[in-house]
């Protein structure tokens, strides 16, 4: 309540609002990829280089599914773009990675 002369002392004041920081995005199909990244990695490394392909491949196509499927509060880390955009080149690449592994010349020349 207020009196003439300013507001009245015994009721309290409300205490200011805290600022909050913006919540980070999540990470979840950023680390999805990540990992599939990793294992890919870690296959080639250990002469599997098309499942290493495949994996790479599949990592991509999954994290393309999410972006498709998920709102962009729950893709996290993912959204760059549009979801159309993000999805499109999510899943190119996943393409562009099965295609050249399962066309890999490995018996040498």
């Amino acid at each position: 309540m207020t009196t003439a002369s300013g507001p009245d002392p015994s009721v309290p004041s409300r205490p200011a609002p805290i600022a909050r920081p913006a919540t980070p995005p999540l990470l979840g199909p950023w680390l999805l990829l990540a990992l599939g990244v990793l294992a890919a990695v870690v296959a080639v490394t250990t002469d599997h280089v098309r499942l290493g392909g495949y994996l790479l491949a599949g990592s991509l196509g999954a994290v393309a599914l999410l972006r498709a499927v998920l709102p962009p509060r729950l893709a996290g880390a993912v959204v760059v773009r549009s979801r159309g955009t993000d999805t499109l080149l999510l899943t190119g690449a996943a393409v562009a990675a099965a295609v050249l592994a399962s066309t890999l010349n490995l018996a040498g020349s």
